[in-house]
Order: structure tokens, then C-alpha cells, then sequence
């Protein structure tokens, strides 16, 4: 919000929308791609062939999900050692949260091969790989590990979208106040096109700064308040002029100026 004019006998304030809608477009749009290019299963396979004629054997390790199937890794059984699994914890809001993964060891180094927060799983699969490394008569091995996101995805993009969404629906207002003519004029402008509203100056009861929300701030623990700025008419009805701001100050000065205008 700003004031574009100022003089003793005229004010006039603007709240512009443009970073809103241009905010909410990108956020829209990420809304309804991320569904659609992540949402789904991913198999995660490693396949075996034992084969004494090149090199003890071939083990590919594939993704296979709706774009198709790709080899990110392939590993001679000579080079293949075991598998291990290893716990990694993450901090997230809401905590800690441990993650399991597989690794597949060969004598050039560690292979990462799958994950899962299921350590049974993962168990599972890692003594399945090393009891076909420990069996030279099994010829061959096929395990996967189905990753589902297309909840996880379906939710990100839900919630993107109603964000995006009510990001472009916010209103452009531009308000004047006329001493000389004893008129105000609130102009509102947004994707459902313009509004207006026109009214005498002795028709407004009273101007207010009024606190919007309050949210503390996880990593510097400070309570950060947010305002809204209200045009109180003599009918009661309450004319929203600006909310989302954080300048205190700000709100006060523009709550000033506008008395000063209408005389109250």
C-alpha cells in the first residue's frame, strides 16, 4: 500500500495486486503440473543374471514409472560385494523423521539403490540380494520396491492451487479521498472485473488499523503480526481499504492522513 497523492484537500491510496496475481499464476500452474508430471508408482529394480562368461554376471538397476524405464546403474557380479542398509535421520517441523536406505557394495564403492520408511521392507530386500550374492547355484534375482506418491502429489498440488488460486482473486483497490467535494470513491479491480463504490465523507464513522493474524517465527522465535486497514461507515458496514501488511507504522500514518481528509 502507498499514497500516490497527497495534498491538503486530497488523498489517494494504492494497494496494488500485480505481485499477487503474478505470485498466484506461478503457484497455480506448479499446482497442476506437479500432480500430473509426479504423481504415481515408481519401481525401483535391481535385476540379476549369473553368467561365468562375463564376468561372473550382469545386475542393472532400473527405474520403471508412467515415463517408462530407465537403467540408472549397471554392475558385473564380480564387483558385487552385498547390500547394507542405512538409517539416516532428517529434521523436519513436526520432528524427526528417519529414513532407510539401501546401498548395494561393490569394490568400487557404494551404489544407492532404494529407500523407504519401512525398515522391514528394505530389510528384506537387502537379505534377499545378499543371500543370491552367497548362493553361486542361483542364477537369478529380481527385487523391487514400489514407491507410491500419487497421494503425497495429489495434496502439494491441492494445496498450491487453492493458495495460488485465492492469490489471483485479490483485489487491485485504489482509494480517494476528496475534502473539496466531501466525496470518497474505493475502486477495486480483479479477474472479475472492476468495482465501485462511491460515498459522502460524513457517511464514515471511523478508520481502523485492527491486527489481521499473528504467527511465530520458527527460527527466530519473534511473533510476527500482520495488519488490515477498515473504512467503518455510519451503517455499520466495514470497507476493507488493505490487509497483509506488516508496518505498523505505516498503517497509522495512512490511518492519520485520512482523518485529516474526511475531518475526523
Amino acid at each position: 500500500m502507498r499514497i500516490i497523492e497527497y495534498t491538503p484537500n486530497k488523498l489517494t491510496i494504492h494497494s496494488s495486486a500485480l505481485k499477487n496475481w503474478i505470485i498466484g499464476s506461478i503457484i497455480t500452474s506448479l499446482g497442476i503440473a506437479i500432480p500430473v508430471l509426479y504423481a504415481g508408482k515408481t519401481i525401483h529394480s535391481f535385476n540379476c543374471n549369473r553368467d561365468k562368461n562375463v564376468n561372473g554376471g550382469i545386475c542393472r538397476i532400473q527405474e520403471i514409472d508412467k515415463w517408462g524405464t530407465k537403467t540408472r546403474k549397471t554392475v558385473v557380479m564380480n564387483e558385487l560385494k552385498g547390500a547394507n542398509l542405512e538409517i539416516k535421520n532428517y529434521r523436519v517441523r513436526s520432528g524427526r523423521r528417519v529414513q532407510y536406505n539401501l546401498n548395494l557394495l561393490t569394490k568400487s564403492g557404494n551404489i544407492h539403490f532404494t529407500s523407504s520408511n519401512d525398515r522391514e521392507d528394505i530389510s528384506s530386500l537387502v537379505n534377499q540380494i545378499n543371500d543370491f550374492i552367497n548362493r553361486p547355484q542361483a542364477s537369478k534375482l529380481q527385487v523391487k520396491n514400489v514407491i507410491d506418491e500419487t497421494i503425497a502429489m495429489y495434496l502439494i498440488g491441492g494445496l498450491l492451487l487453492i493458495y495460488g488460486i485465492y492469490s489471483i482473486f485479490t483485489d487491485d483497490i485504489m482509494c480517494s479521498f476528496d475534502k473539496a467535494s466531501g466525496e470518497f470513491l474505493i475502486r477495486r479491480k480483479g479477474i472479475l472485473g472492476e468495482r465501485m463504490q462511491c460515498g459522502e465523507n460524513i457517511n464514515i464513522f471511523d478508520i481502523r488499523v485492527e491486527q489481521k493474524s499473528s504467527s511465530r517465527n520458527r527460527k527466530t522465535g519473534k511473533v510476527e503480526i500482520t495488519y488490515k486497514l477498515n473504512l467503518i461507515l455510519k451503517s455499520g458496514e466495514s470497507l476493507l481499504l488493505h490487509s497483509g501488511g506488516s508496518s505498523h507504522q505505516k498503517y497509522m500514518e495512512i490511518e492519520k492522513n485520512i482523518r485529516q481528509i474526511v475531518d475526523i
